[in-house]
């Protein structure tokens, strides 16, 4: 089953299993608010598991997810991830962390650049639309960056030569951006992110390849799938799609 989250709650449509049978699954909410924050953390104690971790880290604040991981590190260090709600200042509470003790080790904490999967962690609180394109250091007047919905923002400058100056050093923008050019006041393509909720896979099915699969059934899959048999809860799973119309997503899927 698929359902999307929206300001009123998940709505619920049922998917067929593997074999055909209608599988029910309770209206439980996972808790994992987007965007969040995440911190790598190593050189933790042997036989740490992801329960001590969030036992630990639950004291600086709410933990939407901890994991450790099964293999070490260059050094063969034991590392894992712990993940927060989005926060204002997350670079004060990594030095907050930074003072966390396991066991008889003083654990190494930072902001993660990278997943579990080892792909690039995109769920930093700071999206590029909040950011200032262009460096406080350059001569151009103050501009103003809105977002407008699905993978598009507008920028909007004092002056017009400060427009097309910008659009023509891609260096000050192809980090956040695949294209940027001159609105002419044209038609933009409605599309929008969602958040769907993917629940009544298999057990047998748990795995991000598959999950991730269900999700480009419904659009593009912008936030993949981090499904892991050592989740805490194996009925659930969320990820970030973009679709082209403003219907509530409702699928339903027959895994074969």
């Amino acid at each position: 089953m698929a359902r999307e989250d929206d300001e009123e709650g998940w709505q619920q449509v049922q998917r067929k299993g593997a074999r055909g049978n209608q599988i029910h699954r309770s209206t439980y909410r996972k808790s994992i608010p987007y965007p969040n924050t995440t911190f790598f953390v190593s050189n933790l104690p042997e036989g740490c598991t992801a329960d001590n971790l969030r036992s630990v880290f639950k004291e600086f604040g709410e933990v939407l997810d901890a994991y450790v991981a099964a293999k070490k590190d260059k050094l063969g260090n034991v590392f894992g991830f712990v993940r927060f709600p989005s926060m204002k200042d997350s670079k004060q509470m990594e030095e907050k962390l930074k003072n966390v003790v396991m066991g008889h080790l003083k654990v190494t904490v930072n902001l993660a650049k990278y997943d579990r999967n080892g792909e690039k962690d995109d769920s930093k609180e700071n999206h590029f639309y909040k950011r200032p394109l262009v460096p406080q250091n350059r001569t151009y007047a103050a501009h103003q960056q809105r977002y407008v919905g699905g993978l598009y923002v507008m920028i909007s400058f004092k002056y017009k030569d400060d427009a097309v100056s910008v659009i023509r050093e891609p260096r000050l923008w192809d980090e956040w951006f695949s294209k940027l050019h001159a609105w002419e006041g044209n038609s933009i393509p409605y599309e929008r992110i969602a958040w769907i909720k993917v629940f009544g896979v298999p057990l047998q099915l748990w795995d991000p390849k598959v999950i991730n699969q269900i999700g480009e059934r419904v659009g593009k899959v912008l936030m993949k799938s981090e499904a892991s048999t050592d989740d805490s809860n194996l009925s659930i799973d969320c990820m970030a799609v973009l679709v082209s119309d403003g219907k509530p997503i409702q699928e339903r899927i027959t895994l074969r």
